[in-house]
């Protein structure tokens, strides 16, 4: 009896303090996500649906790239940072320097390539003037990836107040920047917001977790215990940073099979819809580390599904809702962008269904990968991306329906197709980690 009421006493605390970090995570961070659509908005005015096209592209591969250079440390850092302040505090400030030093060796060596390789690139797009702002988005891309870490790291400290602060402040440099940068100098002015916002975000996440660290004991590890931490956290991430390399690739092929198959106008459009979806899955992007964080650190199965049903619930609801706010809105979503995102309307509605799907499957990839089951999230998303692209690709092509369009009919189709999956992975006892 007086275990099933312990046990009742930290679902309680649990619930409790997980609505108190999903609060920070939420509405800490609202303002610098609203100021980086505003900052979006004022960009594709300044610069039209054509040139706007083109800085989605360089602007994507920069988001996508640079989650994809971490090697999967994203997740991870939540994970292991997590695991450890529960059961291996000492081992806290080796595990922070290991996560940062990947994560600098990865996006470099990917930051060097694409800058090498960017006329190549340039021209393999069919816009040869493209290669000097693609050298610009390989600097871009090793502080976005430190950026993405670092807001991981803090994650898994459960500092969800001070990652919403530095959030908030980035979203008000970028604003700031993006819109007079954009302004007096255009698409290159665009760029270098990007460039100023990264490093910013880069400095005040560092700050923040240096005021941690420096409150940890420090302990001599062996040399040997250093390899062998080293070592777990590259085998866990490993299948990771497949699943984010094919989701690179992915995301990329999205761009291209519009650019190839329709134009830049095209991909202007669908760029300026996926801002909105953005809106849409904001809540539970900025709930996917505090799931992560939480399911990792219990041990307690009612608890786990406790806090499994409490983050689908507030996933369905949240993107439902804010799903059918877009639709209504979107015939004046359309008219903020200007008279050259005619046809933004239709796109934005059938987007935005995808994401209902996409916050519900979100919730059990966290669990997948607490359970260490990286391998079952590589499959399930693998056959989910190229299966969109496949289907993409004959609705543009062979159906004659318009680029934008014909991507986000597919990528309703199979977000729908791969929950199911994702369900049957998490509950299934018999897969192998």
């Amino acid at each position: 009896m007086m275990a099933v009421i312990k046990s009742l006493r930290n679902i309680g605390h649990n619930k409790g303090q997980l609505l108190k970090d999903s609060f920070w995570a939420v509405f800490g961070n609202a303002i610098g996500k609203g100021l980086l659509l505003l900052a979006g908005i004022a960009v594709a005015r300044f610069l039209g649906r054509d040139s706007y096209g083109e800085y989605g592209l360089i602007r994507n591969t920069i988001l996508t790239i640079g989650i994809f250079s971490t090697f999967g440390i994203g997740y991870t850092a939540t994970k292991f940072i997590s695991q450890g302040m529960a059961k291996f505090p000492d081992r806290i400030f080796l595990i922070y320097h290991i996560l940062i030093k990947i994560t600098l060796i990865a996006s470099i060596v990917i930051s060097a390539l694409i800058f090498t390789f960017a006329r190549q690139l340039a021209v393999f797009l069919e816009n040869a003037p493209l290669a000097t702002a693609i050298r610009m988005c390989a600097i871009i891309i090793v502080f976005n990836a430190l950026t993405f870490t670092q807001n991981a790291i803090l994650c898994g400290f459960k500092e969800f107040k001070k990652v919403a602060i530095n959030n908030g402040w980035s979203g008000i440099v970028t604003f700031v920047s993006s819109a007079s940068l954009a302004y007096w100098y255009g698409f290159d002015g665009a760029l270098y917001a990007l460039l100023i916002s990264q490093l910013f975000n880069s400095i005040i996440n560092y700050i923040s977790i240096r005021s941690i660290t420096t409150k940890i004991n420090k302990v001599v590890i062996p040399v040997q215990e250093k390899k062998k931490i080293q070592k777990e956290i590259i085998i866990f991430s490993f299948p990771i940073a497949l699943h984010e390399s094919l989701y690179f690739v992915i995301t990329w092929f999205f761009n291209f099979v519009i650019i190839k198959f329709a134009d830049y106008g095209q991909l202007g459009l669908y760029n300026a819809a996926c801002q909105w979806t953005v809106v849409i899955l904001y809540i539970p992007s900025v709930l996917r580390n505090v799931t992560l964080s939480y399911l990792t650190s219990t041990a307690n199965v009612s608890t786990e599904q406790e806090i499994l049903k409490m983050m689908i619930l507030s996933n369905f609801a949240t993107s439902s809702v804010m799903c059918l706010i877009i639709m209504l809105l979107s015939g004046y979503i359309e008219g903020f962008y200007g008279v050259s995102f005619v046809g933004l309307r239709v796109v934005l509605c059938t987007l935005s269904l995808s994401t209902i799907f996409d916050c519900v499957g979100s919730v059990y990839e966290q669990g997948l990968i607490s359970k260490a089951k990286n391998w079952s999230l590589l499959s399930v998303n693998s056959i989910k991306n190229i299966g969109t692209i496949i289907l993409a690709i004959v609705l543009i092509h062979n159906m004659a329906i318009t680029g934008a369009l014909g991507l986000s009919i597919s990528r309703v189709a199979f977000s729908c197709m791969v929950v199911p999956a994702l369900v049957y992975c998490y509950n299934n006892k018999n897969i192998r980690k």
